[in-house]
């Protein structure tokens, strides 16, 4: 899943709580659950390397940046919540595994002892499907947006 999905899950997430660390612990235990759900890959754009790590082209680098401004501008609508803090920390734990996972310049530690479990644990749950059904995740995707969107504007 990309990264406006898990910002907005990790937000709807952190709507359960006003704790802050338990708004990071909601926003992270949805990302994974989302993860589980068929979801869009910009897989095409990153190339896997022969020890596993992986090389971003500057595509991804493109379209990172622009998921990153659209999250920004999208929830600048809501910095005038009371609850605005617990959402940003919301965000982040459900962006947190694909920015470790993700980022080209953790690749070099993916094989350290506990950074390596949590590589393989994200991998594992991640629910992959062929691109010919790109359509099913597509479906995903707008569920997991609209019913975010929904919790957000609800609360």
């Amino acid at each position: 899943m990309t990264i406006v999905p898990h910002a907005l899950g990790g937000a709807a997430a952190a709507t359960l709580t006003s704790n802050y660390l338990l708004a990071f612990l909601f926003g992270f235990l949805s990302h994974f659950i989302l993860d589980r759900i068929p979801h869009l890959e910009p897989k095409f754009l990153v190339k896997q390397e022969e020890d596993g790590t992986k090389k971003w082209s500057i595509w991804l680098f493109v379209f990172v940046a622009a998921e990153f401004i659209i999250t920004i501008i999208f929830f600048s609508f809501f910095k005038d919540r009371s609850d605005f803090i617990s959402l940003l920390f919301g965000i982040f734990g459900g962006l947190f595994p694909d920015i470790v996972v993700n980022n080209p310049f953790l690749q070099k530690f993916r094989h350290k002892p506990l950074i390596k479990y949590f590589f393989w644990f994200h991998d594992k749950i991640h629910l992959d499907i062929p691109g010919k059904y790109w359509y099913i995740s597509l479906i995903g995707e707008v569920i997991v947006i609209g019913g975010s969107i929904w919790l957000l504007l609800a609360k």
